[in-house]
């Protein structure tokens, strides 16, 4: 038997922007701790089971505001997306080749 060999996983960048929350995540985050307060004791995934829930019977009317933040949300993360990877090209530096013309033009190596 031969052994598989594991993709390590790039590591993230910590200077990223972080990525854009959905209009759901929005109403979870601002539930949870009401939820917790009227419900102790409960585990944390019987607390996602009822925000679930009540996501999904709440009209679009409801859901309005939150859709808003995430649209919100949604664009500072472009921006900051489009800013990040402009600092990056800035601050690449250029490599410079293996082999350079000097060599060529002496004619010591042929391509």
């Amino acid at each position: 038997m031969t052994k598989e060999r594991r993709r390590r996983r790039k590591k993230k960048d910590p200077e990223a922007p972080k990525r854009a929350m959905c209009a759901y995540m929005f109403y979870s985050n601002k539930r949870r701790p009401q939820l917790k307060k009227a419900r102790e004791g409960l585990a944390f995934g019987e607390y996602a089971k009822i925000i679930a829930e009540e996501w999904k019977i709440m009209t679009d009317d409801e859901k309005a505001p939150f859709v808003a933040q995430a649209k919100d949300d949604k664009e500072r993360y472009d921006q900051e997306v489009k800013d990040y990877e402009d600092r990056r090209r800035k601050n690449k530096t250029t490599r410079t080749p293996a082999y350079t013309y000097k060599y060529i033009d002496a004619g010591i190596g042929d391509l």
